[in-house]
């Protein structure tokens, strides 16, 4: 599936490097096989995490839906 609306790059920002739908995202710590996990922060509390970016999209969308 693809995302329903188009993330935005935050340039400057090393803490959270994308906005998707007033959701921050930001990289994890990496995993086994230097996999990075995608965690979306809103008001500080972690709402999703998906081990690609289009997966977090996708899975914030079926949250709002």
């Amino acid at each position: 599936m693809k995302p329903l609306h188009r993330k935005t790059r935050r340039s400057g920002d090393l803490q959270y490097p994308w906005e998707y739908r007033g959701y921050m995202i930001r990289s994890g710590s990496r995993g086994m096989y230097n996999m990075v996990i995608w965690t979306a922060d809103k008001d500080g509390q972690a709402i999703a995490t998906a081990p690609s970016l289009t997966r977090l999209c996708v899975a914030l969308d079926k949250l709002e839906a």
